[in-house]
């Protein structure tokens, strides 16, 4: 009796270590829910993609995903389940790209479903179809600007203008950006009106490039002995993005909170300095 005990809880003991095992940590790392021009699948198509991460230090030089599922949808966390094959496994300290397509006859690291740049969430779920290994929502995204992960894993999650599918997540600003404050408004009665349609005082930036910038990261200040005043959040690139060969208004209205392209300044009617700084 005391052996069959014995027995009995060395097997618990193994099903316990065997269960530990199998759920090592895995992360959604980075997503790209509107790819116009950013980085082509295998079949030559600018699809949407996400990057799975899977952190070192957890005893598994090898990890697979088969039979896991990934879904958009908290409603129906089994709506793709990845398929056992040779694309299943990752290896520890590396990344798994997977594209959102709706095409997933063409393989299976493409899934059943798109994303909405609308904002949506993404799920990874057990092949018990119940416990969620991690999750993301995001909000309106925009184009060939990934959202991730600070770095691979972190707990932080920001806007990347260098996006960095099967690579560490790391924000590198564009060498030989240029930039122009273009036009100045310090007196806004009619010409134009932000999003609140409220007419305030507005910077006009011009971008002469042939790709898109993201302000966010730039610095701008009326005081040329502190040009480091103000720097533009990270945290939506709608309103910070300025398309290649355009122009982006900057409202000075003291308004910071509404959206990124609101400034916690006034312009002086009677005259003054503008600096903007990169990165």
């Amino acid at each position: 009796m005391k052996l069959f005990k014995g027995l009995l809880l060395s097997s618990c003991l193994l099903l316990s270590v065997t269960a530990a095992k199998s759920q090592a940590q895995i992360y959604i790392n980075e997503i790209l829910a509107g790819n116009s021009a950013d980085s082509m699948d295998d079949f030559q198509d600018w699809d949407d993609w996400f990057e799975l991460y899977f952190p070192p230090g957890q005893g598994q030089a090898v990890y697979n995903l088969a039979n896991h599922y990934v879904s958009d949808d908290p409603m129906n966390l089994m709506k793709y389940q990845i398929q056992d094959d040779d694309e299943s496994t990752i290896v520890s300290n590396q990344h798994k790209l997977f594209w959102a397509d709706k095409d997933s006859i063409q393989g299976s690291l493409h899934v059943n479903f798109k994303f909405s740049s609308e904002g949506e969430g993404l799920y990874l779920t057990m092949p018990d179809g119940t416990t969620i290994l991690d999750s993301i929502s995001f909000g309106l995204q925009v184009d060939d600007i990934s959202f991730g992960r600070e770095c691979d894993g972190c707990p932080d999650w920001i806007f990347f203008n260098n996006t960095t599918p099967d690579e560490p997540n790391a924000e590198v600003v564009q060498e030989g950006e240029l930039l122009f404050i273009n036009e100045v408004l310090s007196m806004n009665t009619s010409t134009a009106h932000d999003e609140s349609n409220d007419n305030d005082p507005w910077i006009e930036i011009y971008n002469p490039n042939d790709y898109q910038i993201n302000l966010a990261g730039y610095w701008l200040s009326n005081d040329v002995g502190v040009p480091l005043q103000y720097q533009i959040p990270n945290t939506n690139p709608y309103f910070s993005i300025i398309p290649a060969n355009s122009f982006r208004l900057l409202w000075c209205d003291n308004e910071a909170l509404q959206y990124t392209n609101h400034m916690p300044a006034a312009l002086d009617a009677g005259g003054g300095d503008l600096v903007l700084t990169s990165p």
